[in-house]
């Protein structure tokens, strides 16, 4: 407003009123340089801020980055774990299956045996018993030829 009453009182200069247009250019410059630093505080303020938030924001990127690998981490090791269980279990299956295998095997072989020396013992048998229908027919034959 000064600046307006320096500039209308142009002609009509006085003396004094130099003066008071140097001192009303000088409070402008001020006021704008005043103006100028806050704004430049405010800025700097926004800008410290903005980093301080992009820091924030990138270090729960990167937490939230180790989170997720470290998540993944575990879950490979108990996907391992799991696989690890699983063959086990598979592993004991197969010896199971392997051991019965081996016993019915050994069953087989052994009632194979027991079934050769029951057929032998049967043979034996109705030799001995064909044997002793001979030894009566001879005797019957020496008997009658007395």
């Amino acid at each position: 407003m000064n600046q307006l009453n320096a500039r209308n009182a142009g002609a009509d200069a006085k003396p004094g009123d130099v003066v008071s247009r140097r001192s009303a250019a000088s409070q402008s410059r001020a006021s704008v340089v005043r103006s100028i630093l806050s704004s430049k505080r405010s800025n700097a303020t926004e800008v410290y801020s903005e980093i301080n938030e992009n820091d924030e924001w990138v270090a729960i990127q990167k937490f939230n980055t180790l989170l997720h690998y470290e998540e993944q981490k575990q879950a490979m090791l108990r996907e391992a774990e799991r696989k690890r269980l699983i063959k086990e279990e598979l592993d004991r299956q197969v010896k199971a299956k392997q051991d019965r295998a081996q016993n019915e095997k050994e069953e087989n072989e052994l009632y194979n045996e027991m079934y050769e020396e029951h057929g032998k013992l049967l043979e034996q048998r109705e030799k001995e018993k064909q044997d002793i229908i001979k030894q009566k027919i001879n005797q019957d034959k020496e008997a009658r030829s007395q």
